[in-house]
Order: C-alpha cells, then structure tokens, then sequence
C-alpha cells in the first residue's frame, strides 16, 4: 500500500535495488527526449537507479541535456553514418553496445521511448542470461514508417521479448490494436504529464522583453522542422493572412531539423518577412509560451504532444489538428480548437475566430490550465511508471 506521496515520491517498498536503462535513438530538444529524461530524474527520486542511454547525439546535446536537466546520457554510436548502408551497420553496433551495456550494468528494467528504440531494446536482449524486464512505449501512429516497419514492430511487440508496451494516449493504444495488430494484452496507456511551471514575469514583462508590441496576435508553434509537423500549412496559412490584409498577426516557429532551409526559402519568396519569424532552438520556450497569444499544432500526426500540455499549463490556447493525443486533451471550443490535419484554410479560419473574439483567449487560456491541472500532471504519470515497473499495474 502507498504510505504517502511527496513531490512525486512514493514510499517505496520491495525495491531491491532495481536498475533502470532508458533508451532512445536520437538525442536532440524534442519532446519525446524531454519526457524520457524528466521521467528518469523522477524514477531517480523516487528510489530507482536510471542509466539513460541513446544511439547516437544529434548535435552535440549531450552537454546541453546535462546543463539544463543535469543527467547524463551514454552514447552508443559517436560517429554516425550519414548512408542507408551506414545506418544499418550503426543499427547492427548499437544492438551489440546496447546488449554490453544492459550486461555490464546488471540492468533489471528496460524502457525505449521512439519508433526504432522500440525495435532495438527488445532485439538487443535476445538470449540473454537473466534477461531484463523490457517495456517499450509507442508515443504515435507508426503508419507513416510504411508495411514493413509495422510488420516488424508487430512482431517483436507481439512476442515474449516484450512485457508491455506503454502507449501515450488512449488513441494511440486503439490504433496499435486495429492499425498494427498488436495483442491488447501486450498494451498499457499512461499519459504524458507535465509539471506545471510558474513563470515569475508577467505576460506584459514578457512581451516587451520580446520586442512584441501591445497589439501583436502573437502564434507560436514549437517543433522539429521535419514534414510531421505540418509547417507547410501554417506557412500557407499565413500567406492568406497576408493576402486578406490582417495586420499585427505574427507567426513565431521554434525548432530546427531538416526542413528549416525550405521553411526559409519558402518566407522569402513570398514576403512573409513580416508574418512569419523562425527563431531556432530555445531554452526559454515557457517564457515564449507565456507572451504569445495561441498556441498552434498544425501536425500531421501526433501521440500525445508534450508542447501542447506545456502551452496549455501557460494558459495557451490551442489550435490543434484533430490527431491521435491532441483530441484527448483540447475540447474543442472549451480550450481550444480541433481542425482537419493538413488544411491551411482551417487554420486561417481557427485564427480569425481568436481575433475576432479576443475576450475569449483569458477564459480559454484558463480552461486550457485548469485541464492540465485534472488530467496530466506529472505526479501521475510518474507514479504510474513505478507501479508498473514494480509489477502492481494491471
């Protein structure tokens, strides 16, 4: 039975020493790598022995993950090949450091967070003398990765390599039954939960500090520039916006990846300097958060999208394609709204809805935190982990 909890600790009992290994292909600011990491620093509080582990490093953010979160990851592969025949021949050495590592460390737990960390951590455990306790966790829809993929990751979730697979949304555990084929018994749904950040400067501090002005529509999306995310249709969102004449509207995108050069190339040519502004990575997103006006999701597919409960903990509200996680946390109209994935026009029309009736931002915004307060705090997700880790979940 608890004997209490305290800044997400629970008193634990019949611990014995359990050492944990979570494991992830890419290191990088993406939200997938910040649940993974919070999630380790509360599993370390609450009484467990957490190595984090990932494939290869991105872009040199093993140091940074150590500045702002203070944890350190163990790197697999230091020089990645950038070739289809090089990365499987770092799928094949990762497989063998991965295997080292949970030997050398006397790892009891596994956990993969990621599309191919899901297929890695079991694979790397095969035939293991005193085999550790492997879960994986399916954070979206793994359709787009193609047939393939999905046969194999049915198969490796399907077998005995597998105690369970965790699944971020009630969505995405529906999906992986009907779309995959993965056993229901093999799946367990625990949320993303976010602990709520109070920012001490107010939004008109923040604002200022931010060169915006008092009557600024400020949008901000966050995300990896990568085709997921949908920047498309907010770039030809904001073009139309340009094109009817509304002023004082500006697109704020934070991130980086792949699609950042077209992204660009794409403001240019359409002199969307004005709308739209690329501000790269940060490490004062909540502070953005806090100063803009709507939040905006404009992904093609999600899970549950840890940016959204964190705009929505700043009193965000949210502009969100209706996909996977994202219909478990905004009601529409309540706190935000839901529209078609991949329809610029949706979005235009969601945006001149929030201009029109500006009134309605404070009443959503607040709507938006006290449904992150009910239903996604961390202190719940984190306990949900030790249950199961300790073998009390059903």
């Amino acid at each position: 039975m608890f004997l209490g909890i305290k800044n997400i600790t629970i008193e634990m009992y019949a611990m014995n020493n359990k050492k944990v290994c979570l494991f992830i292909t890419q290191l990088e600011f993406g939200g997938a790598q910040k649940a993974l990491t919070v999630l380790g620093k509360n599993l370390i509080t609450n009484g467990f022995e957490v190595s984090f582990v990932c494939l290869y490093d991105k872009k040199d953010y093993v140091e940074e993950f150590k500045i702002r979160y203070d944890v350190s990851y163990n790197v697999l592969i230091r020089n990645r090949n950038n070739n289809k025949i090089g990365d499987l021949y770092d799928f094949f050495c990762g497989l063998i450091k991965l295997r080292k590592f949970i030997k050398e460390n006397n790892i009891n737990i596994c956990l993969s967070f990621t599309h191919y960390a899901n297929i890695m951590l079991p694979v790397s455990t095969m035939f293991m003398h005193n085999s550790p306790v492997v879960f994986t966790s399916q954070r979206a829809n793994v359709k787009p990765l193609g047939k393939l993929f999905c046969y194999v990751d049915k198969l490796i979730q399907n077998s005995r390599l597998v105690n369970k697979m965790i699944c971020v949304s009630e969505n995405v555990r529906l999906s992986c039954i009907e779309s995959e084929g993965i056993k229901e018994s093999k799946l367990i749904t625990i949320n993303n939960g976010i602990d709520i950040e109070e920012i001490k400067l107010t939004k008109a501090e923040l604002r200022e500090e931010y060169g915006f002005n008092r009557e600024d529509f400020i949008i901000l999306t966050v995300g990896r520039f990568h085709e997921q995310k949908g920047h498309l249709y907010l770039l030809e969102a904001s073009k139309k916006i340009a094109l009817k004449g509304v002023e004082n509207v500006k697109f704020i995108l934070v991130g980086a990846g792949e699609k950042e050069k077209d992204i660009r190339s794409y403001i240019i040519s359409n002199d969307l300097e004005r709308y739209v502004e690329v501000w790269g990575e940060r490490s004062d997103i909540l502070n953005i958060m806090r100063a803009a006006d709507v939040f905006l999701l404009p992904s093609l597919w999600e899970g549950m999208p840890n940016v959204v409960l964190e705009a929505m903990s700043q009193c965000l509200p949210v502009i969100a394609t209706e996909v996977d996680g994202t219909k478990e946390i905004i009601r529409h109209g309540v706190n935000g709204f839901l529209i078609a994935p991949g329809d610029s026009e949706a979005i235009l029309k969601a945006i001149l809805v929030f201009i029109e009736k500006k009134n309605n931002l404070f009443l959503m915004g607040q709507n938006a935190r006290d449904a992150i307060n009910e239903n996604f705090s961390l202190r719940a997700t984190v306990n949900a982990y030790v249950k199961l880790f300790q073998g009390r979940s059903s």
